[in-house]
């Protein structure tokens, strides 16, 4: 059976006894970095033999542990931190036993995204896209996925990059940023852009953070269509006449005023 393992993302207590035994009991151990991994296994006594199972050498060393599973042995498979399989190494391999009729466990436990949003105080819905992407087309493409989303969004991003993502942001929205969840220093920011900007510029050392982002308001039909149509010039090449009026129908919106707006936009950049 492949056991799926949350493990701490910080404060070493937050382990269930659940997971300890299931760790102390199988053949294997997964682990994304043996080095990262063994002291916390060691200081739970816990002496199962390890493999490292990272993103660069999980399709090489996939066959052979489906083969393991296949033969009867028990694997549980951890990431550095948090909840296996998510945003980490691992649905690879949980698809593979699924298609295979391997048996699957998942043991809850930590998990930064849902740590962050019980921190939140709402009841609104919420979205998790993982790690926030680099390149600046994936980037606009996400941030209007998180405008024209009716809750709130929670990703990952690293200490190095946080500046120039709150940066690009375009839209008004609040802004909380948790950072080193569960740790001794663990902190919270919340506000809007320039607030947020004006307190990470002042620190030297971020750690890890998990960022959540809710729009201050959701655009109107006329906003979308603005989008739509900018889209339809800058990617595939459309004329704004033509742009406008594509989108327009679309959005069940005025071409007149939707081709003025698109106008002014274009002359503007």
């Amino acid at each position: 059976m492949l056991f799926l393992v949350a493990t701490p993302i910080g404060n070493l207590l937050d382990i269930t006894l659940r997971a300890l035994e299931v760790l102390k009991s199988v053949d294997l151990i997964l682990c994304e970095d043996t080095r990262h991994s063994a002291p916390f296994l060691r200081h739970y006594g816990i002496e199962a033999a390890l493999m490292s199972y990272e993103q660069f050498s999980e399709k090489t060393k996939l066959e052979k542990i489906l083969e393991m599973l296949q033969a009867g042995k028990n694997i549980a498979l951890i990431s550095d931190a948090g909840t296996p399989a998510v945003c980490d190494p691992g649905a690879l391999l949980v698809k593979n036993c699924i298609e295979k009729n391997l048996p699957v466990q998942s043991l809850p436990g930590p998990a930064a995204p849902i740590v962050a949003y019980s921190l939140l105080g709402t009841m609104k819905p919420f979205q998790f896209i993982g790690f926030f992407p680099k390149k600046g087309g994936e980037q606009s493409e996400v941030f209007k996925q998180i405008q024209f989303y009716s809750g709130i969004t929670i990703f990952f991003e690293s200490p190095h990059r946080i500046l120039k993502t709150i940066e690009s942001i375009p839209f008004d929205c609040t802004i909380t940023l948790f950072r080193e969840l569960t740790k001794k220093f663990e902190e919270r920011i919340e506000g809007a852009k320039d607030h947020i900007l004006e307190i990470l510029k002042k620190k030297e050392h971020l750690g890890e953070l998990v960022v959540a982002i809710e729009p201050s308001a959701i655009p109107s039909q006329d906003s979308e269509a603005l989008f739509f149509a900018k889209d339809l010039i800058k990617i595939h090449g459309l004329t704004l006449s033509s742009a406008a009026k594509i989108a327009a129908e679309h959005f069940k919106v005025k071409k007149q005023l939707l081709y003025e707006k698109l106008n002014q936009e274009l002359k503007k950049s």
